[in-house]
C-alpha cells in the first residue's frame, strides 16, 4: 500500500471536523445586527449616543470590555450585578449578599440596585453616565432616555408606543434572558 498524498487521513480529518464544529458552536458576544436595527428603530438618537459615548467602555457591540459590563447582547442588563469570583468566571451575585453589601457601603458609594424595569436602568444610567456634561436637566434627561430606549429595544423589551418616559418606565419589565 502506498501512502496517500495531499490529503488528510483518519485522525487528521477528525481534528479538522472537530475544529469546524467548535468554531461554528462559538457565539459572538454583544448585539447582533438585528438587535442594533431594532434599537435604532426605537431611538436613532439613542443609537448615536451608545455608539459615540458608551462604546468606549462597553465595546462596539455593547459586549462589555474589561470591568465594563455587557449592555447589549445575551448577558446584558442582568437583574443583579455580576461579580468576578476568584476563578475569574463571571457569575450572578446573590441578591441577599448584594443587600448586605449595600448596607455596609459608605454613604454616597455607587451601588447598583436590581434591574427589573426600564426605570431601574434609567435611574442607573442617569446617575452613572460618563458621557458629556449636559447643564440643562431637561436635556440630560432626554439624552439618558434616548440611550435607555435604544438599549432596551435592542435587548428585546416591549416598549410603549409613545416611547419611554418617567411616567411609564416603571411598568416596562426587562426581558428575561
Amino acid at each position: 500500500m502506498s501512502p496517500r498524498r495531499g490529503g488528510l487521513h483518519g485522525a487528521g480529518r477528525a481534528c479538522v471536523a472537530c475544529a469546524c464544529v467548535l468554531g461554528c458552536a462559538t457565539t459572538s458576544t454583544g448585539a447582533t445586527d438585528a438587535d442594533v436595527a431594532r434599537g435604532r428603530q426605537a431611538s436613532e438618537t439613542g443609537a448615536a449616543i451608545v455608539t459615540t459615548e458608551c462604546a468606549r467602555c462597553h465595546g462596539r457591540r455593547g459586549q462589555g470590555i474589561a470591568d465594563a459590563p455587557a449592555i447589549l447582547g445575551p448577558r446584558a442588563l442582568p437583574e443583579y450585578a455580576r461579580e468576578s469570583p476568584p476563578s475569574g468566571i463571571p457569575g450572578v451575585q446573590d441578591p441577599q449578599m448584594a443587600e448586605i453589601e449595600q448596607r455596609t457601603e459608605p454613604a454616597g458609594a455607587k451601588m447598583r440596585l436590581p434591574f427589573r424595569t426600564a426605570l431601574d436602568v434609567y435611574n442607573f444610567v442617569s446617575q452613572h453616565n460618563r458621557g458629556p456634561r449636559i447643564r440643562s436637566p431637561q436635556a440630560k434627561a432626554a439624552h439618558d432616555w434616548a440611550a435607555v430606549t435604544f438599549l432596551l429595544a435592542a435587548v428585546g423589551a416591549d416598549l410603549p408606543a409613545g416611547g419611554l418616559t418617567a411616567d411609564n418606565a416603571g411598568s416596562v419589565p426587562l426581558p428575561h434572558r
